[in-house]
């Protein structure tokens, strides 16, 4: 790993903590942070379709609920939580976005977990880097 793969990789984990840290009951009389929602983000990024939007969401549930690993019932929850419309076949969007590189296969059949590129794409903005 190299020196800017450590530093990214150091500025993700402070992401993490800091969301953590918000969600912590503070008794101090301290700002609490609150936690954004699944739909908050969602509709901060503006996915076009069920590709990117499944992408939003396992990069939320990653970097925001602090999951590793992810199926396609963890998105269509994500949806239905949001009370967002869930787009048909949530299984086929996922594998769209493992075939563009955004989700990858995790060790377990129907296991899987956002990407580098995923992460980039979804922190950028889609259509920034790479046709979507």
């Amino acid at each position: 790993m190299n020196e800017e793969e450590i530093k990214k990789r150091f500025e993700k984990i402070e992401k993490r903590l800091d969301v953590l840290e918000g969600r912590k009951n503070i008794s101090s009389g301290s700002t609490i942070l609150k936690k954004k929602s699944v739909k908050e983000f969602i509709l901060e990024k503006s996915p076009q379709d069920g590709v990117q939007s499944a992408t939003c969401i396992a990069y939320y549930l990653e970097n925001f609920e602090g999951r590793e690993v992810l199926t396609s019932k963890d998105i269509q929850k994500c949806f239905k939580d949001a009370k967002l419309q869930t787009p048909p076949n949530v299984p086929d969007k996922v594998q769209k976005a493992i075939g563009r590189g955004w989700i990858a296969k995790g060790e377990k059949r129907g296991e899987f977990y956002l990407t580098q590129t995923g992460e980039k794409i979804v922190e950028e903005g889609f259509g920034k880097n790479e046709k979507s």
